[in-house]
């Protein structure tokens, strides 16, 4: 967390406030705080109500006109928020997006998320790819009616396609945001056991077919039939990737079968490709 506050306090843009919110952590977050003491940083606590409700707690206290987010294990760059200001002057009623770079840890690997480039209408693109609610910057009115659905797992996604469906984006040609991966991270946790994976994946799921219960009718122009069971089957597939990753070869194999049950689709030809041949190879090193 504090070189998540420390990215912010850098901004080269100074006109900022960021809200903390405490969701009945035990990282000595107070502490934390406390030495990075500033007029614009504000501490708000809940006790451990999960992600939604403190994004949701963080939008009902915010009192700038736009809102961005920053989860407490990556980065900002300092052109962050000054990127930002400079295309709300011609682009005032828009959703802003950034660019962002993984920074995977473990290998001190750098590697650029994609854009969304001028033929891509923005729905389409955070259907198919990590677009992420802390890669945008998002006018303060549009929150008003749509918040986090209240899941631990793909709330994001569910408001970003919402919010993607109803207002202008637009992309900037930068990347500003720092993802950062390393193995403590709770995506990465919960497949140290079977039975949090099916809990993980069950919760994850649900946010997904909530979604389409909810708002189907809101985002009928940019959907098919089949786009559901696209989803539900690569979030599975994807499980079963990371799975095997962890050398989980029996049940990232079982969840392979799951997806192609659910759907076997052209669109996820690439996420196959890497599934068999991780599964393959770690079955090679076996023999």
């Amino acid at each position: 967390m504090d070189s998540a506050i420390q990215s912010v306090k850098l901004q080269t843009y100074t006109d900022w406030e960021l809200l903390i919110i405490d969701d009945a952590s035990t990282d000595h977050t107070k502490e934390v705080i406390k030495k990075n003491a500033d007029v614009r940083i504000i501490y708000l606590y809940q006790q451990k109500l999960e992600r939604s409700k403190a994004r949701n707690k963080g939008i009902e206290n915010a009192k700038g006109k736009y809102i961005c987010f920053l989860d407490d294990d990556d980065l900002l760059k300092e052109n962050f928020l000054s990127d930002f200001k400079k295309a709300t002057s011609t682009s005032l009623n828009a959703i802003l997006r950034t660019g962002f770079d993984y920074k995977f840890i473990l290998d001190n690997r750098i590697k650029p998320g994609e854009l969304i480039t001028p033929h891509q209408h923005p729905f389409h693109f955070a259907l198919k790819e990590m677009c992420g609610v802390w890669s945008l910057c998002i006018p303060r009115d549009y929150l008003s009616n749509d918040r986090f659905a209240d899941f631990p797992h793909w709330q994001d996604t569910h408001l970003i396609l919402r919010l993607f469906a109803k207002y202008p984006v637009k992309q900037l040609n930068s990347h500003n945001y720092v993802y950062v991966q390393h193995p403590a991270m709770g995506t990465q946790k919960i497949f140290e056991n079977n039975s949090e994976i099916e809990k993980r994946l069950s919760l994850n799921l649900a946010a997904i077919k909530d979604f389409f219960t909810q708002y189907s009718s809101e985002v009928q122009e940019f959907i098919t039939p089949k786009t559901e069971k696209i989803l539900l089957s690569g979030k599975i597939l994807h499980y079963a990737i990371t799975a095997v990753a962890r050398n989980n070869s029996q049940k990232s194999w079982n969840l392979f079968i799951r997806s192609l049950k659910t759907g076997l689709f052209l669109q996820h030809y690439k996420l196959y490709m890497v599934f068999l041949k991780k599964y393959l190879y770690t079955k090679w090193k076996k023999l």
